[in-house]
């Protein structure tokens, strides 16, 4: 039980540590990396220190050499421990995860026969490995690469939309040096914007001259003053790139009403597309 307790602990803490500001720990898939991260190099540290011989006699008979599968499996979870804590080797460290835990099933149902208590037994081992497995797996799909896409520019969402909620992957057309797991954009409105669609437009066409794909951002709404705070939210609209407004203003506090931008133009209630463009390219990487 005690990789279970530490997924649920340090993810649990890690998401706690967003809602209290910390950027990097608002998405739950980064605080379900850090958790996985803990739980793997507990397991795997355990494939050499405490509980060796524990594990080496939970191979099946029928493999070869159980002390050197031990011994590369070992170094195959804390490798990939450490992987999950790099954006860039997340996804990769994810499917071997995934992978390994498929693999290694089989001496889970070894290992609970005979006399073991209840919680060794296959029917809660299986049910603890299933949790494991959904939970690499969900940073699999979910680390930077969602599939769904914002509505086009006639308003009409594009099949595999939420309604109300609009989400895209952010990728590189033709290569280049940002990963997709490295930004994270996100429009954020009052119910009944005006601006709104205004944002979006100017938005996609930044998106497009950076070279990323229109659909590449979320738009949120945002209800009431407890979830501005939360959100650093000024003004509608409120854009986000990795967590941060690259257009706050000195003295700027958290409010729900509309918000006007300085632009080459004069006001207008959403930046340009090279401003836009600018405040994208300018974002520190997020590799968490």
């Amino acid at each position: 039980m005690e990789p279970l307790v530490t997924l649920v602990t340090v993810a649990g803490l890690l998401l706690l540590a967003g809602a209290l500001g910390a950027e990097r720990f608002r998405r739950p898939a980064a605080a379900l990396r850090g958790g996985l991260a803990a739980m793997f190099a507990l397991t795997g540290g355990a494939h050499f220190v405490g509980m060796r011989e524990e594990i080496v006699a939970m191979v099946p008979s029928v493999l070869p050499a159980p002390e050197l599968l031990v011994t590369l499996t070992g170094i195959a979870e804390l490798a990939c421990a450490m992987g999950l804590l790099w954006s860039r080797t997340a996804r990769g460290s994810a499917a071997a995860l995934s992978a390994l835990l498929v693999v290694m099933f089989p001496a889970n149902v070894y290992a609970a026969g005979g006399d073991v208590p209840w919680w060794d037994r296959l029917g809660p081992r299986t049910a603890l490995q299933s949790v494991f497995l959904a939970a690499t797996v969900t940073v699999l799909v979910r680390h930077g690469r969602s599939v769904r896409t914002a509505p086009d520019e006639g308003g009409s969402p594009r099949p595999g939309t939420l309604p109300g909620r609009q989400t895209g992957s952010l990728g590189l057309q033709g290569g280049g040096e940002r990963d997709p797991g490295d930004m994270e954009i996100e429009i954020l409105v009052v119910p009944d914007c005006p601006h709104k669609q205004l944002a979006e437009q100017r938005l996609r066409q930044a998106l497009r001259d950076a070279g990323l794909p229109a659909g590449a951002f979320t738009t949120r709404v945002v209800a009431d003053q407890a979830e501005a705070e939360r959100s650093g939210f000024t003004g509608s609209p409120t854009i986000l790139v990795n967590g941060r407004d690259p257009f706050t203003e000195p003295g700027a506090t958290p409010s729900l009403a509309c918000r006007i931008y300085r632009t080459p133009a004069g006001a207008a209630g959403a930046p340009d597309a090279d401003q836009l463009r600018r405040a994208i390219e300018a974002a520190p990487l997020d590799v968490d």
